[in-house]
């Protein structure tokens, strides 16, 4: 896989970031953006995510009782 580095600002998240912060892998991620489940727009062959973004997938996962920090 060829890795190119997108310089982001710090609101938008690109698809390694995403997994780490899961705990999931990339795949999965990948997965999650072509499906909905996360919000996401496509760049390039890639996809990215806006902060607030994985923010409501992670409040839609935790049945609306995330605390956000």
């Amino acid at each position: 896989m060829i890795e190119t580095k997108l310089h982001l600002p710090a609101t938008m998240l690109a698809t390694p970031q995403v997994a780490r912060e899961l705990g999931a892998s990339e795949k999965t991620v990948r997965r999650y953006f072509r499906e909905g489940r996360i919000r996401s727009v496509r760049v390039g062959k890639g996809y990215v995510t806006r902060r607030e973004w994985l923010d409501e997938f992670l409040d839609r996962a935790s049945g609306g009782n995330a605390v956000k920090g």
